[in-house]
């Protein structure tokens, strides 16, 4: 289905207000509690703050991070999705009851992964990986993810996640179940760009903000394997301008 089409029925526009709010507000919650730095590529240092040492409370601080962070990147690209698995329910009420259930399969997965992150995080910071702003201490760590990152885009394995079909005819669905699958999808297609974080920083907004647009784009441009493949040679060319800069 046409997003333009969906894009001029009132319901639509309201589930689409819906997700903006909710991804506005986990925005806002990170830009209150997370600092502002600049993009950090090339193994720059951090923001100059020793990671505090590990109790109960630097656990679910780190924990409430992701939560908050994850669906703050990925949710704005569930978008078209959402609404497409809810147009078949247009002009009846239950069109939000089944928008709301793809999006809390979604989300589910989504969490998940977060606390698989957080876990993470935490491993990376025992061994001394990550140092002050939660980047990677050695500039090689940082490159070698770039790298695998890269060719990840690149290589024909990875996939975008397949739009949903709203013809009730392709065993698409909705609900719960149906989120579940395409949560399990983009976490796939997005998993490069996710581990990017622990290279530019988990706690710089501006890198988050940046692979926050470069995953909208892969999920809502008709292109998307072009976008993929221009992410992955990005991300190559970057490494290779940051080893001729520091050799």
């Amino acid at each position: 289905m046409s997003s333009t089409i969906m894009l001029r029925d009132t319901q639509m526009q309201a589930i689409l207000l819906g997700i903006a709010f909710v991804s506005a507000l986990c925005w806002w919650l990170l830009v209150s509690i997370m600092p502002m730095a600049g993009i950090m590529v090339c193994g720059v240092e951090g923001i100059g703050s020793n990671i505090p040492a590990w109790n109960s409370g630097r656990a679910f601080s780190l924990l409430a991070m992701w939560i908050v962070m994850t669906p703050a990147m990925m949710l704005p690209g569930a978008a078209p999705a959402i609404m497409q698995a809810s147009w078949n329910h247009r002009g009846r009420l239950d069109v939000y009851t089944a928008a709301m259930s793809v999006a809390s399969g979604y989300l589910l997965v989504i969490l998940l992964g977060s606390v698989v992150a957080a876990l993470v995080q935490w491993a990376l910071e025992s061994h001394g990986v990550l140092i002050g702003g939660a980047t990677m201490g050695n500039p090689k760590w940082s490159g070698l993810l770039f790298i695998a990152a890269g060719l990840y885009q690149v290589l024909p394995f990875r996939r975008s996640p397949k739009p949903f079909c709203v013809t009730g005819t392709c065993g698409g669905g909705t609900g719960v179940k149906a989120g579940l699958r395409h949560g399990r999808a983009c976490f796939s297609s997005c998993a490069g760009m996710i581990c990017l974080q622990f290279a530019g920083g988990v706690m710089n907004v501006g890198w988050m903000a940046l692979l926050t647009a470069w995953m909208l784009a892969d999920a809502i441009l008709p292109w998307k394997r072009h976008v993929a493949v221009l992410a992955g040679v990005a991300l190559l060319v970057n490494r290779a301008l940051c080893l001729a800069m520091t050799s």
